[in-house]
C-alpha cells in the first residue's frame, strides 16, 4: 500500500474542483507554491520568491500535456504562446535592420510574463473559497511586508505629520502604495457588496478595517494617479448602476438594496478621500500650474522639467522614436536610451530616470504596436466575458482594470515585476471563474 496515499489529504476537499487538475500531490504542490509566491512577493528579494511563482507555472506542464485537446481551444493560452514567440520574431526583424541596436535591446520575458496568471487560473479552479482564500493571502502579504519593515514606526510618525510615505517597500515608491491600496479598496467594497451587512459581523468589520486602512494608505501616498484611477472606476460603477436601472434589469428589492449599498459606499469612500487628500494634492498640483498650462495650449518646446513636466517631455521623445519602428518596436530595453541619447533633457533628468512612467508607451517602444496589443489583450477579453462572471470577480475586474489601466498610464508597472504580479491575482482570478469554473475534462 502507498504510504502516501495515507497520508496525503485529498486538494480537492479543501481546494474543490469540477475537473482532474492532476495527481493529488502535484496540484498541492502547485496550490501551495502559488500561495507562497503571492504572500512572499512584496517582501523578498526576486530572487527568492520567483521560486514558487517558477514551480507553480512549471507544474501546469503536466496538466497542458494531458489537456491539450481542450486547452489549446483557449484563446488565451494562444495568446501567451504569442508572446514567447514574438520578442524573439522582433529581435530577429531588428536583427537584419541593425544587428548592434538588436542585440542592445534584446529582451524577450516581458510579454510572456503578463501571461503567467494562466497557471494560477487552472490551479484556482474557478472556486469561490480557493479565489477568496487568494486575495487574503495578497492583503496579508502587503500588510506583512508593511508591519516588519524596521521604518515601520517612523513611517506611521510620517503619515500622522501629513507628509508622504512608500512604508519604506523598496523598491516601490509612493506610486506603487497608492495602487496596492486602491486594489485593496477596491476588492473589499466588491465582497462586500456579495456578502451584504448580513453578513457574519467578524467579516463585515475585517472588511471594514481595510477599508479604513486603505483610504488611510492612499492619502498617505498623495498619489494622484491613484486618486484620477479611482475617480473614474467610481464615474464607471455609476455609469453602470444608471444603465441597469435604466433598462429596468435590477431583480428585486434587495439587489437594488445591494447595489445602492456598493455605490454609496465608493462614492463615500472616494469623496471621504479626495476630502482628505484635499489639501495635500493642491499643494503637489500647485508647482505643475505652468506645465499644465503649456500642455493646455499644446507648447510642448515650453514644458519645464517638473513632476508631470518630465513626463510629458520623455514622452515626447519617446513618440519620435515610436514612429521609426511603430510596428515591432526596438526591444525592452530601449527606454533607459531614450532619455539618455535626447539632445533636449539636462544632465539630472538623464542621470535619474531610467523609464518612462507609462506603460502604454514603453510597450509600444518595445514592442511596437503587436506587443502592445499582446500585453493588454487579456484585458479585452476580460471585459468582452463580463455576462460569463459572477459577482464579486465581475466587479473586482472591471474596476480593478480600470484603476490599473489609468494609472498604468503614469507609471511603468508593466515593466516592472509589480505589473505581472498584480495581473496574476487580477485576471488570475477572474478568468479561472470564467473559463475553469465549468471545466470538464
Amino acid at each position: 500500500m502507498n504510504i502516501y496515499a495515507l497520508t496525503m489529504p485529498n486538494v480537492n476537499h479543501w481546494f474543490p474542483s469540477n475537473y482532474n487538475r492532476g495527481p493529488n500531490l502535484l496540484v498541492w504542490v502547485a496550490l501551495i507554491a502559488s500561495f507562497v509566491a503571492v504572500f512572499i512577493k512584496l517582501w523578498t528579494p526576486t530572487s527568492l520568491n520567483r521560486w514558487p511563482e517558477a514551480i507553480s507555472t512549471l507544474l501546469f506542464i503536466y496538466p497542458l500535456v494531458t489537456n491539450w485537446q481542450q486547452l489549446k481551444k483557449n484563446i488565451l493560452l494562444k495568446l501567451w504562446a504569442l508572446a514567447i514567440v514574438a520578442p524573439f520574431v522582433f529581435f530577429g526583424i531588428n536583427y537584419l535592420l541593425n544587428p548592434e541596436q538588436a542585440v542592445k535591446y534584446a529582451d524577450f520575458e516581458k510579454l510572456a510574463r503578463i501571461y503567467l496568471f494562466f497557471p494560477m487560473a487552472w490551479w484556482l479552479a474557478g472556486n469561490k473559497r480557493s479565489i477568496g482564500l487568494l486575495f487574503l493571502v495578497a492583503v496579508l502579504g502587503l500588510l506583512f511586508a508593511i508591519v516588519t519593515k524596521p521604518e515601520f514606526i517612523d513611517q506611521l510618525h510620517t503619515l500622522t505629520q501629513g507628509k508622504r510615505v512608500d512604508y519604506a517597500l523598496e523598491p516601490l515608491n509612493a506610486q506603487h502604495v497608492g495602487l496596492l491600496f486602491s486594489l485593496v479598496l477596491i476588492g473589499c467594497l466588491s465582497y462586500f457588496s456579495y456578502w451584504g451587512i448580513r453578513s457574519r459581523l467578524w467579516l463585515s468589520g475585517s472588511l471594514g478595517v481595510l477599508v479604513i486602512i486603505s483610504l488611510i494608505s492612499i492619502w498617505g501616498s498623495q498619489t494622484r494617479a491613484a486618486i484620477l484611477g479611482l475617480l473614474v472606476s467610481g464615474m464607471v460603477l455609476f455609469i453602470r448602476w444608471l444603465f441597469k436601472c435604466g433598462l429596468g434589469k435590477s431583480k428585486g428589492v434587495s439587489k437594488q438594496t445591494w447595489n445602492k449599498t456598493f455605490v454609496t459606499l465608493v462614492v463615500c469612500a472616494v469623496i471621504g478621500l479626495g476630502v482628505l487628500a484635499a489639501n495635500r494634492l493642491v499643494v503637489r498640483f500647485a508647482p505643475e500650474s505652468e506645465t499644465l498650462n503649456a500642455i493646455v495650449h499644446q507648447q510642448w518646446d515650453d514644458v519645464p522639467y517638473s513632476s508631470i513636466g518630465i513626463r510629458i517631455n520623455t514622452w515626447i521623445e519617446a513618440i519620435e522614436w515610436i514612429k521609426e519602428k511603430p510596428i515591432i518596436g526596438y526591444g525592452g530595453k530601449v527606454r533607459k536610451d531614450v532619455i539618455s541619447q535626447s539632445p533636449n533633457h539636462p544632465e539630472w533628468v538623464k542621470e535619474r530616470f531610467g523609464h518612462l512612467h507609462n506603460s502604454f508607451i514603453e510597450m509600444t517602444l518595445g514592442y511596437g504596436v503587436l506587443g502592445t496589443l499582446l500585453a493588454f489583450a487579456p484585458f479585452i477579453i476580460g471585459f468582452s466575458n463580463l455576462k460569463r462572471a459572477e459577482p464579486p470577480m465581475q466587479k473586482i475586474f472591471i474596476y480593478s482594470s480600470t484603476l490599473f489601466l489609468v494609472m498604468s498610464c503614469f507609471e511603468s508597472y508593466m515593466f516592472f515585476w509589480v505589473g505581472p504580479y498584480l495581473l496574476t491575482i487580477i485576471l488570475g482570478t477572474y478568468f479561472s471563474s470564467i473559463y475553469f469554473r465549468d471545466f470538464k475534462n
